[in-house]
């Protein structure tokens, strides 16, 4: 769901003409964490660090809207919102399981 956003946004960009900035990694977020927890991860880090990651991605689209065009808002609001918000929902709940 994750890389189909990010394919569906770098489509979006190329055809306005833009070129799409490097991806931020959600690996490279794991690895602080592994990093920072001696090592090694337990599935409580992993899942912490899931939902973090989930919760900055969301907030950076909520904020992208209002600098958008009307079509890249519907864009956005229509094609990646949704999964987005699905998806921190669907992390959020196994961080409430644990």
């Amino acid at each position: 769901s994750h890389q189909e956003r990010i394919d569906e946004l770098e489509r979006r960009i190329r055809a306005l003409g833009g070129i799409p900035r490097p991806q931020s990694s959600l690996w490279r977020t794991l690895l602080r964490a592994r990093k920072e927890s001696a090592g090694t991860l337990d599935k409580g880090t992993v899942i912490f660090t899931l939902e973090d990651y989930s919760s900055r991605i969301l907030r950076a689209y909520r904020r992208s809207l209002t600098d958008l065009s009307p079509e890249s808002r519907k864009f956005i609001e229509r094609k990646i919102l949704p999964e987005s918000q699905l998806a921190h929902r669907s992390v959020a709940s196994l961080q409430a399981a644990l």
